[in-house]
């Protein structure tokens, strides 16, 4: 909404485009950004169409000609931004991979970061009803659904959930699959505890029915340029991952859209946001 406010304002009040013209198919397919102030309220917008042309660039009356310190809060230092910027042969491979990044992984990075966070809502409402019954309930209860989660995983004939990245101090590689089990991410889907008994039934259906690196549930999605799932599941160690190659990306197209040096988008910090839905134009 937000977005086609700044739009509307700019182009179709102030400067009388027609809104039958404003308004494209163009749109859907672009990566919008919009750049907020301090106080949250929007400055400015612009779009980037999938051959790499910047359009809709629309910047709210006040904020018009006013420099990116200007607009972080921040005073100018001496031979700032007297360095060139950097060639676009380097520039745009960077730039594609950070928009594939926003456009294709950016939803599956959200998505695992809200289930691992309804995982642990879940186990907390789940804990808090059984810390109420009597102690030989609560083990039958814990082992029932530690049961109904193995079974579930060789219904859905998917392995038992492994670390998707090597825990510190060693190599997945040189270590046998049943060492890497995520037995945290296990106790937390299956909301148990584990014991030596379970240990020993997770390596047993290690043996007949393989690993999963990750191990939730939240579906990858295909990369448009290999036809393949861009990456494995998400475990916790992924989506932080992730997360942070994300806010790089993030990062790197924002500097490119607003014509930044490295330091002008520092300086704007958590002021200049993404949209992260390209299709939500109005």
């Amino acid at each position: 909404m937000r977005l086609s406010a700044v739009r509307r304002k700019v182009f179709i009040e102030e400067q009388r485009v027609p809104e039958a013209l404003e308004w494209d198919d163009a749109d859907a397919v672009s990566l919008h950004v919009l750049a907020v102030g301090q106080d949250g309220e929007p400055l400015g917008t612009g779009r980037l169409l999938p051959d790499g042309h910047i359009g809709r660039m629309a910047v709210i009356a006040p904020w018009r000609g006013r420099s990116a310190y200007s607009v972080a809060g921040a005073r100018s230092t001496a031979g700032e931004c007297s360095t060139p910027r950097l060639p676009e042969a380097i520039v745009e491979p960077m730039l594609a991979w950070s928009i594939k990044y926003v456009r294709v992984f950016a939803p599956d990075i959200l998505a695992a970061r809200e289930e691992w966070e309804r995982l642990h809502h879940r186990a907390q409402r789940i804990r808090d009803h059984d810390a109420k019954l009597p102690l030989a309930e609560r083990w039958r209860r814990s082992a029932k659904r530690f049961d109904a989660f193995l079974d579930s995983r060789a219904r859905a004939g998917r392995g038992v959930p492994i670390w998707s990245i090597a825990p510190a101090g060693f190599n997945i590689r040189r270590f046998s699959q049943s060492i890497v089990i995520n037995r945290a991410q296990i106790e937390l889907m299956a909301v148990c505890r584990m014991s030596s008994g379970r240990l020993r039934r997770l390596q047993q259906a290690l043996a007949e029915n393989g690993a999963e690196r990750g191990g939730l549930d939240t579906a990858i999605s295909i990369d448009p340029d290999t036809g393949k799932p861009w990456r494995s599941r998400f475990d916790i160690r992924a989506i932080e991952t992730e997360e942070r190659m994300l806010q790089a990306a993030i990062y790197v197209v924002c500097a490119y859209l607003t014509g930044m040096r490295d330091s002008a988008p520092r300086m704007a910090g958590s002021h200049l946001f993404l949209a992260a839905s390209m299709t939500q134009r109005r």
